[in-house]
Formats: structure tokens, C-alpha cells, sequence
């Protein structure tokens, strides 16, 4: 394993290298994500989808990373209820898989995490995957975060 492929994965830069769930991948915007600059991992800035949209929308979240055949990688993010009443729960909306088709909006061929796990009291919760890219060869890491509706918080990735 090596160094961190995601540019941004604090959202220290805001929005930039963050893109949305439509088929062209377009940046993420103010109109439907926000950062909040304190309150994420260590106190620092995290990520808010702020609409409740579907899978093949510019209100939910569907970033792709480019990956080289035959490497191991470990992709991790961390994620929170920002109600701190809510329950811990298992999120179905909140998917990452391999792919050979980034931009797609609907293409999820290898599942690696079905499901984020979110704890109780709007704590941060690690979800995280180790997987070395051989055999089927896929060309793309993509994150497909949807049903956002102000309910998550997103870092450190």
C-alpha cells in the first residue's frame, strides 16, 4: 500500500475532486452539499449531502479513483448521524465498489462495503475494506452515497 489516492479526503479544499452520481460526473455543489468546517474528525471540516435524492443524481455523492491492477489497497471513511439521538443503524444508501465503468450512475459490479455501519449519538464511525485489485481487474474505486437529506456527516477518507 502506498499513499492516499484521494486528493481531498478531508474536504480541507471543500468540494474539489468530490463529484456527484450523475453520468457525468460533475463536481459536487453548494446547491446540494455543504461543508462545515468544524465538528469532523480531530474538530476539522467535513462533508454534508443536504438533499434526499437517488442514485443517479447531482445530490448524491458518486466519486470514482482510478486503480492499477495487482496492488493491494485499504479504503476507509468515516461517517455520523448529525442527529446525536439517532439509534446506531446499517445504511443501505451508503455503498463503494469496483467498476470498469466510472462515470456510471448505476454500474456496482463487485460490492466491497453493502452497507455503512453508523454508530449512536452522532459518532464517527470507521467503515473500511481491504482489497487487492487482481483477478477480475477493475479499473475504479467508486463511492455511490445517496438519501443523503442532511442526516450524515462524512471524513476523513
Amino acid at each position: 500500500m502506498s499513499n492516499n489516492l484521494i486528493t481531498n479526503p478531508g474536504f480541507q479544499n471543500g468540494l474539489t475532486g468530490w463529484t456527484d452520481a450523475t453520468t457525468s460526473a460533475a463536481t459536487l455543489t453548494t446547491a446540494k452539499f455543504s461543508i462545515r468546517t468544524t465538528g469532523g474528525v480531530d474538530n476539522s471540516a467535513y462533508l454534508v449531502g443536504t438533499t434526499n435524492e437517488n442514485a443517479t443524481s447531482s445530490g448524491s455523492i458518486g466519486t470514482g479513483w482510478a486503480l492499477t491492477k495487482g496492488k493491494r489497497y485499504l479504503f476507509a471513511f468515516k461517517v455520523k448521524y448529525l442527529d446525536a439521538t439517532a439509534v446506531a443503524g446499517t445504511e443501505a444508501y451508503l455503498k463503494t465498489s469496483l467498476t470498469n465503468t466510472f462515470p456510471s450512475s448505476s454500474n456496482e459490479p463487485s460490492v466491497l462495503i453493502s452497507s455503512a455501519q453508523v454508530n449512536s449519538g452522532g459518532a464517527w464511525t470507521q467503515n473500511h475494506v481491504f482489497f487487492t485489485n487482481g483477478g477480475t481487474y477493475n479499473k475504479h474505486l467508486v463511492v455511490r452515497f445517496r438519501w443523503l437529506d442532511n442526516r450524515f456527516g462524512f471524513d476523513d477518507f
